[in-house]
């Protein structure tokens, strides 16, 4: 579902949300939305002047039902893509493995290490300052 805009206010209509206080259910489309309307925040601009903004389900759709789709982890390539759900399952494993390694690098022995590398490189620092000096 798409964003539009209000240029003079920069107010928001979301597909998805709707407007319920404008009488407009969630997932009330664009087109369906009367042509007199107008912003609800500014009542300036019309609902012709809306600039529509990225549609977040665009990135998705722009790829061919006939795209190859390269799966990294055993490089095989498929010829279509049958179905949304395998690219949010790729999302959620790849969120995955970052989460994993966000969690690995805050443990309690790895910030020690991260303190004591960076000490080290200051300590240098110091010491090329001071030889640089004399």
């Amino acid at each position: 579902m798409a964003k539009y805009q209000c240029p003079d206010c920069q107010y928001i209509y979301d597909e998805c949300k709707g407007e319920p206080h404008e009488g407009f259910q969630p997932n009330t489309n664009w087109g369906e939305i009367p042509e007199e309307w107008a912003c609800p925040d500014c009542a300036v601009r019309d609902k012709i002047d809306f600039k529509m903004l990225a549609d977040p389900r665009c990135e998705i759709t722009q790829l061919k039902q006939n795209d190859p789709v390269i799966k990294q982890d055993n490089n095989i390539i498929e010829d279509t893509l049958s179905e949304p759900s395998i690219l949010s399952a790729e999302l959620e494993f790849t969120a995955e493995k970052i989460s994993i390694t966000d969690e690995r690098e805050n443990t309690p022995d790895n910030k020690v290490e991260r303190r004591s590398q960076s000490q080290a490189v200051r300590r240098s620092s110091v010491k090329k300052i001071k030889n640089n000096k004399r």
